[in-house]
């Protein structure tokens, strides 16, 4: 084994989860009361996009001010290294309503999805989900979205 590999082997792998909502109409009050949690992030469609100062962002390309394309929520689990996906879900999961009807009634007018990171300790490298879980999800209507980072 090289240095290299082994020192990549030696860096545990993480994960970064993020349920996200997404919606032209979204307004982030209703969805925080619908959801039963505050969320991490959010902002309305229209809304001047800041820098970390706080200051609106100028676009040189349009000479105008940037602002949101859409309406946006999200929830973010806490970072685990090592990785651990069920982990990450069941706790953004345990945060919000776990009453079926409420999600449908979001699903009618946003798109929900969930953000997953991975970040690879080596160049191959799997995960799973259990049944239990891909269940939670499809029943509130949540896609996946997977964003893999190889070590390299």
């Amino acid at each position: 084994m090289s240095e290299v590999d082994q020192a990549q082997s030696d860096k545990p792998n993480h994960s970064l989860v993020t349920l996200r909502i997404f919606g032209d109409e979204l307004d982030p009050a209703p969805v925080s009361k619908l959801m039963g949690c505050a969320p991490t992030r959010c902002h309305r469609k229209g809304e001047l996009i800041t820098n970390k100062d706080g200051k609106p962002y100028w676009n040189e390309h349009t000479q105008r001010y940037s602002t949101r394309k859409t309406g946006y929520w999200s929830v973010e689990a806490q970072r685990h290294e090592p990785a651990d996906l069920e982990a990450q879900i069941n706790e953004i999961l345990d945060r919000l309503t776990a009453d079926l009807g409420d999600w449908e009634v979001l699903a009618k007018t946003c798109e929900v999805d969930l953000f997953v990171g991975w970040f690879m300790a080596k160049s191959n490298e799997m995960f799973e989900l259990s049944e239990g879980t891909l269940i939670a999800l499809s029943s509130r209507r949540i896609g996946l979205v997977f964003d893999i980072y190889d070590p390299s």
